[in-house]
């Protein structure tokens, strides 16, 4: 994996940031990739600096996104679900630094703009206690945390009225998998062992009247009252 270029002043002005350390400086460091989904990689810095009389462990997390090459592509558009700039956005308008509550997002030290289709986010790198193996209970508390961040956008604050902000996400993404029900006419789809366990019968005929059925379906949700949503809170995220 290519490792972003980064120049050491950029670096040092983060490191103090997160050790909250003026004096600190730095003299090498190590980049480790953490993951990367598409066209977004997310990259470890890591390493020991010196305030003048201690050392110091320094770390700091940097997401890459890369804007999609053909500008027509469907995230090149503002009110695409899936629209590549948002989460540089807002991070740049500090809209996760403003949640309240017990749900936090990292802290963000700074968000650059590199090259034209290039966004970088730098963010507090946090440890995970279960070191990814989450048990079950850990899963509920934080989909109860998240339904507090929904309700509190549905009753006391204001949802973000910026363009960049996703209106109709879930028109824009189940489009997607409808176009996607025709790969299931295969029988032999039907056939694979993992699917048999969860559907010992097809269900293709279901996933038609689904389709045929999801524009007044969608027409019901969206005259619901609205709230502010993750959208994409798995566990990678």
């Amino acid at each position: 994996m290519k490792q972003p270029n980064v120049d050491r002043d950029t670096i040092l002005k983060f490191a103090q940031m997160a050790t909250e350390c003026r004096d600190l400086q730095i003299d090498t460091w190590e980049t480790a990739p953490l993951s990367v989904q598409g066209r977004r990689s997310v990259f470890r810095f890591a390493g020991i600096g010196n305030d003048g009389v201690i050392s110091r462990p320094w770390s700091v997390v940097l997401k890459q996104i890369r804007a999609p090459e053909n500008p027509d592509a469907p995230d090149a558009e503002v009110n695409h679900c899936a629209y590549w700039e948002r989460e540089y956005l807002l991070y740049k308008a500090g809209v996760p630094q403003s949640l309240t509550g017990d749900l936090r997002a990292p802290h963000c030290f700074g968000t650059l703009q590199p090259a034209p289709n290039l966004r970088w986010i730098w963010l507090e790198d946090l440890s995970d206690r279960y070191n990814g193996a989450w048990p079950i209970e850990h899963y509920a508390k934080t989909a109860y945390h998240l339904g507090i961040f929904n309700g509190e956008y549905l009753v006391s604050k204001p949802i973000p009225g910026e363009d960049y902000i996703a209106k109709y996400a879930l028109r824009c993404s189940s489009g997607y998998y409808i176009d996607e029900f025709n790969r299931y006419r295969d029988p032999s789809v039907w056939k694979h062992p993992l699917i048999q366990r969860a559907y010992p019968k097809p269900v293709i005929e279901r996933l038609d009247q689904l389709a045929a059925d999801r524009e007044k379906l969608l027409d019901v949700v969206e005259s619901l009252p609205q709230t502010f949503c993750h959208l994409d809170a798995w566990h990678g995220n």
